[in-house]
Order: structure tokens, then sequence, then C-alpha cells
């Protein structure tokens, strides 16, 4: 009861309870002994609420606790674990940034304080105006209610606008960043944690039927002619324990990257065949085309040759 969101629920709940309890009407023939104290109670908070001239309105106005219940979304969006991660991890620089703008607001105001005061004595009155005039120009927001008359005036204000331009830049890329990182981060997380349940908390069965599709010992000496070993089938299994739906996950993952590596292999050997089936034909290429060249070489030498005189 003591967390700060059931607080919350309760400050959301006083208004209705009270309206509830104001609108409760006196009945004088009520036979129980509580009903003095019922009334006593309404008319106290009668008194209370009608002793000052805003009572009622004051009372209205805890309607608006009501928007605190709204609080509560926080508990279903991750997205505000992350922003407060985010700021934790960036507090750092965000220190920095407000320190920086806290110089900048302070200079600039004591800076159009003596450029403006002598000039305008009943526009920069005090520092508190000052100070709502440098927040209004580093913020671009452009009121138009404190305007400087001077030319040192309005250059002190054109650079403090660039400035704020600048200034609120900075927070905007380190809240980027730090939202990236936590992504990356718990996204490196599930993967780590995935896999430690896949080969940490797993054991090896060569008997479960998750994976099949093995190739024998005489099918791996048919195939893989410098291969001797097998290829058993493994499986992450608890040993005492039946397999949770993150280890089948994962062992589904496994055995389909398992039949991605057994496809792969049976393409390159099918590569292979066919590149010994065209070292075949070039050989025999060779073969004829050697024969040919003989053949004709001996051609060439047999109609070259000299003529044969016949004894008489």
């Amino acid at each position: 009861m003591t967390r700060p969101l059931s607080l919350i629920d309760l400050l959301a709940l006083v208004p209705f309870y009270l309206e509830l309890s104001m609108e409760f009407e006196y009945v004088e023939h009520i036979r129980f002994g509580s009903a003095e104290a019922n009334c006593l109670t309404h008319r106290m908070i009668c008194h209370v609420c009608s002793a000052h001239q805003h009572g009622g309105l004051t009372l209205r106005s805890l309607r608006l606790l009501r928007i605190v219940s709204f609080l509560r979304l926080e508990r279903m969006y991750n997205a505000m674990k992350n922003l407060r991660v985010i700021f934790a991890q960036k507090k750092e620089e965000l220190l920095v940034v407000s320190y920086l703008t806290a110089v900048v607001v302070l200079t600039s105001s004591l800076l159009i304080f003596f450029l403006e005061h002598l000039a305008q004595p009943s526009v920069f009155s005090n520092f508190g105006v000052c100070i709502w005039w440098s927040v209004e120009t580093i913020t671009s927001l452009g009121y138009g209610d404190v305007v400087p008359i001077t030319a040192l005036g309005r250059l002190l204000g054109a650079s403090l606008a660039l400035w704020g331009i600048i200034l609120f830049t900075i927070p905007g890329a380190v809240l980027g960043s730090g939202f990236i990182e936590v992504m990356l981060e718990k996204q490196r997380e599930e993967e780590a944690e995935m896999y430690s349940m896949a080969m940490g908390s797993g054991s090896i069965n060569s008997n479960n039927p998750l994976f099949v599709g093995s190739f024998s010992d005489d099918e791996q000496i048919h195939e893989h002619n410098h291969t001797a070993a097998a290829h058993t089938p493994v499986s992450i299994t608890s040993s005492n324990s039946p397999p949770t739906p993150h280890i089948a996950a994962a062992a589904m993952r496994i055995e389909a990257l398992h039949q991605n590596v057994e496809a792969i292999t049976v393409g390159q050997r099918h590569l292979e065949a066919q590149f010994q089936k065209q070292q075949q034909q070039l050989e025999r290429l060779t073969q004829l085309l050697e024969a040919a060249l003989g053949a004709a070489s001996s051609t060439n030498g047999a109609s070259t040759a000299p003529p044969v005189t016949l004894p008489r």
C-alpha cells in the first residue's frame, strides 16, 4: 500500500468519496446508532467546505487528482523504463548541458540589463524580466513583450537565439544515442540469454528425434573420400526436466541451421561432381586433339617424301 503507484490510486479516489459523502442527506428516522456519527461527519465536512469562501471550488478542484491515475500507464510501457535507463546513463552529459544553459541565461540576462536598462527602464526594470527575456530568446518563443531597441541589445539577442539553436540540439543527440545504445544492449542480452539457454543449460543426446537426416558411415565414406568420422545428430535437452519453450525454439533454430549447412554441403558436392565431369571431358578433347594433330603431321610427311625410282 505504501508503493507510489498505490498512493496515486488512493489520491485519485479521494475526490470521488468526498463528493459522495457530501451528497448524502441525513435521514431522521434511521434507528441505528451510527446515524448520529454519520450525520456529524457530514455536518463537519459541510462546515469545513462552507467556512471558506471558495470551499466548494476547492472540493471540486480535487477532481483534478484523477488525472494522476494515468501515471499507472507507466507499468504497461517499457519505453518509460528505457527512458529511466537512458537518463541514468546520460546524466553527466545532461548535467553539462543544463550547466551551460544556466550560465548562458544568467550571463545574457546580466548583459541585457546593463545594455537596455538605461534605454528602457520601464521594460527591463529588474533582473527577473531580463531572465525571462533570455529564456524567451533561447527557446525561440517569440512573445515580443520584451524587445531590445539598442544596437548592442539586438546583437546580443541575435547571438543568443543562434546559441539557443545549438544548445538545444545537444540533448536531442545525447538522448538519441542513449536510446540506440539501450536497444542494442537489450538485443545483445537477449541473444546471449538465448545462446546460454541453448548451449549452457542443455546436454548432448544422440537419441533425440529433433535432428534427423544425418548421414551414416557408409554415406560419409562414399560422399567424403577422405572423411572417416560419421555425422551424428546432436540435440540440446534438459537432463532432469522437459525442454522449455525457449530451449525448444533454440533447438529448432539450430536444426534449421543444420539443414542449411547440409544443403550447402550437398550443393558443394554437386559442383565438385560437375567439375570432375568437365575435367574428364577436357581430357578427352585433349586426347582427340593430339590424335588429330598426329594424323595431320603424318599426312604432311607422306606428301613431302621424295619419289621412289623403280628398277628397270
